[in-house]
């Protein structure tokens, strides 16, 4: 059987999360007839544009596993829905989920009625499972996918097992990354449906557990302050990507050339992003000169608050940049290509973790449990396979704090990236060409453009896995197989019944402190 995805059409959103999860993607018509062990799984965005539903329900009853929205499946499957409100997904580690995940969407959803896993707010199941002929159908709420190309943002609670005042930012509305999760898991199931293993490319490079990469924005620090913190990092041997703030900083831009193994990104001139073409232009413009100035030619920026819109998107595309970070647009995730004005922009978003030191102290929290949170991240990170981007600004100081979180980095022997490594990596992951097939338990891989640096993962029916790197013929029964991570219920501490009020002074003094860059 090929362990390939049919796709009936590649929208926006499932490409996306599909490159996200690394698994090999053809387009598939409808209008003849679809082999069973042509396609591991086949995925129906719509049916409006779908030729002959004949066709996919005969590959159904003869033993494949479809996953469909339930606007789709009400047509295709006879499927009951009924329409709920979505302010939160819960899906409990089980037969389908390898891990609990929680997930925000605030989004109306039509959903299957015979739904019986992932729970929303108010405890309704939300996701289908259903059986037909020979195969297997998972029925998603409608609109999922496409809430990945969301570009609101709303103020959040994060989680700290510290208890106390919780930490808060404005980030992305949707999470995204959670989604990604929701969909990974489910089509491991359908996998499994099938008596295959789930095989996709893996996240990290040369087969690593993990990575992590120390992203600082510089805005407002000193001289001393920004000179300590480098020493810091050279210490302990850690290439940090330095997000460069120029206005306050021109008299002395020289510090950050002169900067030994460390990425010298750009972060602005005015610390703010705009509305408008002509306003991000100039500021961009503006502080990217300065850098020039001094031999300074960055591939990276991360936007002042972590904002996006689509003017600024444009922009950095017309600066030829090659990766961003803002957590307004995605945090906690994997990097992907940004979808707007019809069309993928060219500039790699890469997401980070988004609470810095200065959200923990505006939450009154001890510098025990700044420790305390980040260990707790970096534990949720390794048990979710997400990468370990965390950001800091020398201002903000507390560099013993970030001593032990490089102790703890090293002692976990996590690679240390820049963001700029970490993303030419990605876009060379991103260029695998391969087609994987499953017979008499090996696992046979046809590849173009192979990178020795890229691996794969798989993941057993018995919910083991394996990490290893590609040959033509792999057999499955010789692979190291571990038991999956388990976590527990990583709480997106949207939750808006604390503090709420707390939520509107933070989103206050962000308009406040806007108004005075």
């Amino acid at each position: 059987m090929r362990l390939i995805v049919g796709i009936t059409e590649k929208t926006p959103g499932w490409e996306i999360v599909l490159e996200q999860i690394g698994v090999p993607c053809q387009h598939v018509s409808s209008d003849k007839s679809i082999p069973e062990d042509e396609f591991v799984v086949l995925i129906i965005p719509d049916l409006e544009r779908t030729q002959n539903i004949k066709h996919i329900l005969e590959y159904l009853n003869d033993g494949g596993s479809i996953l469909i929205e339930a606007d789709a499946a009400k047509r295709l499957l006879s499927q009951k829905v009924r329409r709920i409100y979505l302010k939160t997904l819960y899906a409990e580690e089980g037969p389908i989920f390898s891990q609990s995940i929680d997930c925000d969407l605030f989004n109306w959803a039509q959903v299957a009625q015979t739904a019986s896993h992932c729970k929303n707010q108010n405890g309704k199941n939300v996701i289908g499972i259903l059986s037909y002929g020979k195969g297997n159908a998972v029925i998603l709420p409608s609109g999922l996918i496409a809430s990945l190309l969301s570009t609101d943002d709303k103020q959040k609670f994060f989680y700290s097992e510290s208890g106390g005042r919780l930490p808060s930012e404005k980030v992305s509305k949707v999470s995204k990354g959670s989604i990604r999760h929701i969909i990974q898991n489910v089509l491991a199931h359908l996998y499994h449906c099938r008596g295959v293993p789930f095989v996709h490319l893996w996240h990290f490079p040369n087969g690593a557990k993990n990575v992590f990469s120390f992203r600082v924005d510089t805005d407002f620090g000193t001289q001393q302050e920004v000179g300590e913190l480098y020493s810091l990092c050279q210490k302990n041997r850690i290439p940090a990507t330095w997000f460069v703030e120029t206005r306050t900083q021109a008299k002395w831009i020289r510090l950050f050339r002169d900067m030994k193994n460390q990425e010298i990104g750009y972060h602005c001139y005015r610390h703010r992003i705009f509305p408008d073409d002509r306003k991000n232009r100039e500021n961009i413009i503006q502080g990217l000169n300065i850098l020039r100035s001094e031999g300074i030619y960055p591939k990276g920026y991360a936007a002042p608050y972590g904002e996006w819109n689509s003017s600024l998107g444009k922009i950095l595309q017309e600066q030829q940049f090659e990766y961003s970070s803002e957590f307004e647009l995605d945090y906690d995730d994997l990097p992907f290509y940004p979808y707007f004005n019809n069309s993928f922009s060219t500039v790699l978003q890469v997401p980070i973790h988004p609470v810095s030191i200065g959200n923990l102290r505006r939450a009154r929290q001890t510098k025990e449990q700044y420790i305390l949170y980040y260990k707790s991240v970096i534990r949720e990170k390794l048990d979710s396979d997400n990468p370990i981007l965390i950001y800091h600004h020398p201002g903000h100081q507390n560099l013993d704090v970030f001593q032990e979180i490089f102790r703890e980095i090293q002692m976990q022997k996590i690679p240390s990236m820049s963001m700029g490594e970490y993303s030419t990596w990605w876009k060379r992951r991103s260029r695998i060409d391969w087609t994987p097939a499953f017979y008499n338990n090996k696992l046979v891989c046809d590849i173009q453009n192979q990178d020795e640096s890229v691996y794969l993962r798989a993941i057993s029916p018995k919910k083991k896995s394996a990490v290893f790197p590609f040959k033509k013929v792999i057999e499955i029964d010789k692979l190291a197989w571990k038991d999956q991570n388990r976590s527990s219920p990583v709480r997106l501490a949207h939750i808006s019944k604390w503090d709420s009020w707390r939520l509107w002074v933070y989103r206050m003094e962000n308009i406040y402190g806007k108004l005075k860059s």
